[in-house]
């Protein structure tokens, strides 16, 4: 099964690969766990069980995470995109604090309760959130999707100056380590870690080595305010032709298809 065979060959090459079922909880995390559902992810429930963890402020992680309206859009274009039959094996890049994530988890595992995503994520600070995969981890115990998700604490490509804070050790070049034990393996990738122009290009560039045929990248911010500070619009509406096809948009997320 390929996530044994990516968590046996990243850990030989020693890569933090979380393992929910050894993840420590805090002293009172055990009764907001027992309120979880088995109903599906809610998007307002996920947040407000990130405020009752105390994580971070409501604004800045609503800011910072895929809105609610562009996850419903996604759901429609994967809808008549998708088998309904086969389990769908997933890239996540850029967690934050977990509900992107954890919805695209609960989404594939709706279709085949063997799909996986697996995360990329370095763990930093991030919107004055410190140590986010403990807010991450506690959301996807919360809505029992530990068997659909793998996590690995790394970089996509390599650590950019002025976003390490050295607060912890995270692997580089992870989507190349990824080819190497998994090459064309992956339906669909979702990129929002980096937002620099040129190191989201050269994340597409692996991410087609990645991909099967057909495959999908889902681009989060191709929007107007992430296009003034740092072109990410341009790197979705320039893409390579010769290797994806922009399949649409909803001015907030971008979907390419490879080739």
């Amino acid at each position: 099964m390929i996530k044994e065979m990516i968590n046996n060959g990243l850990e030989r090459i020693g890569y933090k690969v979380i393992r929910l079922r050894k993840y420590l909880l805090d002293m009172g995390d055990h009764q907001l766990l027992r309120l979880g559902t088995r109903k599906g992810f809610d998007y307002e429930e996920a947040v407000k069980f990130l405020l009752r963890l105390d994580v971070g402020l409501e604004t800045p992680m609503r800011e910072a995470s895929i809105p609610e309206k562009s996850l419903h859009y996604l759901e429609r274009f994967f809808s008549s995109y998708f088998p309904s039959d086969k389990p769908i094996i997933a890239l996540h890049i850029g967690n934050f604090v977990g509900i992107s994530l954890v919805w695209a988890a609960d989404y594939f595992k709706r279709i085949h309760q063997d799909s996986l995503v697996v995360s990329i994520d370095p763990n930093l600070t991030h919107r004055g959130i410190s140590d986010p995969l403990k807010a991450v981890v506690k959301l996807t115990n919360y809505y029992h999707l530990q068997k659909n998700i793998l996590f690995l604490v790394g970089y996509s490509l390599e650590k950019t100056v002025g976003l390490d804070t050295g607060e912890g050790m995270a692997f580089e070049n992870t989507l190349e380590n990824l080819t190497l034990l998994s090459k064309g393996r992956y339906d669909v990738a979702f990129v929002d870690g980096h937002h620099q122009a040129a190191y989201v290009s050269k994340e597409l560039g692996h991410l087609f080595h990645l991909l099967k045929e057909g495959g999908i990248v889902v681009m989060d911010d191709v929007d107007e305010f992430w296009q003034a500070r740092t072109g990410l619009k341009d790197v979705y509406d320039k893409v390579d032709e010769e290797k994806f096809v922009k399949e649409q948009t909803d001015g907030r997320v971008g979907i390419l298809r490879k080739r």
